[in-house]
């Protein structure tokens, strides 16, 4: 009967850790996903100044935010998205800004997909 209630114990403790993870993942993807919008707002606005500032932000909070998703993510998925994520203040800096709005929605796009491929689905599991 112990292994029984240590082999349950175990299986809640590996099933908090799992939602867990999924809530740390989906909180800080959606609140970068919100900070791309106040950027693109921001750029559409022209508002250069306070979209330079947004970005280096953003490059400031992606790092401390997805600092814990290697533990339970593909190291490659993360720094992907890191790659161009450091782009984005270079661009402005450069004033590149044909190249500013494509590469902040492909940043968008790639956080969005991160927060899909990590929920436990049938799709993402087979």
């Amino acid at each position: 009967m112990k292994r029984v209630i240590v082999a349950v114990v175990a299986l809640i403790l590996v099933a908090g850790g799992c939602v867990l993870s999924i809530y740390n993942e989906r909180n800080n993807t959606n609140y970068l996903i919100d900070m791309t919008n106040q950027i693109e707002t921001a750029f559409r606005e022209q508002d250069l100044e306070r979209t330079q500032q947004l970005a280096d932000q953003f490059v400031e909070e992606f790092k401390e935010r997805t600092r814990y998703f290697p533990f339970y993510m593909r190291h490659s998925d993360v720094s992907q998205i890191e790659e161009n994520v450091i782009m984005l203040p270079i661009l402005l800096e450069a004033g590149d800004m044909e190249h500013f709005p494509a590469e902040l929605a492909r940043c968008r796009n790639q956080l969005d997909k991160l927060g899909d491929l990590e929920l436990p689905l049938w799709e993402n599991i087979l």
